[in-house]
């Protein structure tokens, strides 16, 4: 270490020069202790602790460092304590942390604490579910499906936020040294279950051809669908059956509206107007056509009945 100017650190006989000389007495050096320790005063192994002077690391340690070194006076400068943690910043980068130090003593002993939190942040339904096919994030710091940490930052404030049925959701949240919280996303959903019936109100779901779902999100099934997950809203369901009797297609379409609230669990029956259902013994069935039939096979009919 190159001195600022000359220090007189001994002025004696040569008999008493051989017996040793203390530096430390003599003003020259001194003891210096250095830990870094988290907002709960844990100390952190996994952080590197530097001592560096004049763009030199003079020492180094894993957690701590423990050196003899030139005192400051003798120096003429200060030195640097340089701490490099994999702590997450807001910006998104791990968190170096640099104070200056003046050794002017024998011994030395100071600690560095680093003002950390624990971040986790999940997505969930109606149902309390963590819905691991939902993307969540903790903007610019991590990422995962469902959830995501804890994840170790420094206090400060971030955002959370997820996508669902294509719409974003986040929130934004300030967290303190020492804290360890958890953000959950809550996306407002309902579960719905159509049923398709006949003019009576008897299911006439293995008839169905087409079952659409119009509202917040638009779907299309073949069958009726049961315990579908949507988001809180505003839906119409359409269902369609298509018999084919004697090379005329017959149609019919019945049309409900719903209105489904966060957490809702609804079954909606959709009736077909003009269609009779009826089950024999033989498992052959009744449909009956009042107005589709009269268009195709003239008029005077009233409830007749196709066997498929």
């Amino acid at each position: 270490v190159k001195l600022e100017k000359p220090f007189l650190a001994y002025r004696g006989n040569a008999s008493e020069l051989a017996k040793g000389l203390d530096f430390a007495e003599l003003g020259v050096t001194g003891v210096v202790s250095i830990s870094a320790v988290d907002a709960t005063g844990v100390p952190r192994s996994d952080w590197i602790v530097q001592m560096i002077y004049d763009n030199v690391t003079v020492a180094e340690g894993k957690g701590f460092v423990v050196a003899v070194l030139p005192r400051s006076t003798v120096l003429g400068g200060n030195y640097t304590i340089k701490v490099l943690t994999d702590v997450v910043t807001p910006s998104g980068r791990s968190l170096v942390k640099e104070q200056s130090l003046g050794l002017m003593q024998k011994s030395l002993s100071t600690q560095v604490s680093i003002p950390t939190a624990k971040l986790t942040a999940k997505v969930v339904d109606s149902f309390g579910n963590v819905r691991s096919d939902w993307p969540v994030e903790i903007a610019g710091i991590a990422s995962g499906m469902g959830s995501v940490g804890p994840v170790e930052v420094l206090a400060g404030n971030y955002t959370v936020r997820t996508t669902a049925f294509n719409k974003s959701l986040e929130q934004n949240i300030t967290l303190i040294a020492g804290q360890s919280r958890t953000v959950v996303l809550r996306v407002p959903t309902a579960k719905l279950s159509i049923v398709a019936t006949d003019e009576r109100g008897k299911p006439i779901d293995r008839l169905v051809t087409s079952v659409e779902i119009s509202g917040l999100v638009a779907q299309r099934f073949t069958t009726p669908p049961k315990d579908l997950e949507v988001p809180a809203g505003n839906y119409t369901v359409k269902v369609k059956i298509n018999v084919n009797f004697d090379l005329i297609i017959l149609e019919k379409e019945g049309f409900k509206t719903v209105v489904l609230n966060s957490g809702d669990v609804k079954t909606v029956k959709v009736p077909l107007r003009g269609v009779f259902y009826e089950d024999f013994e033989d498992n052959s069935s009744l449909i009956g056509w009042d107005i589709t039939l009269k268009a195709y096979l003239g008029n005077g009919l009233h409830s007749d009945y196709l066997y498929l």
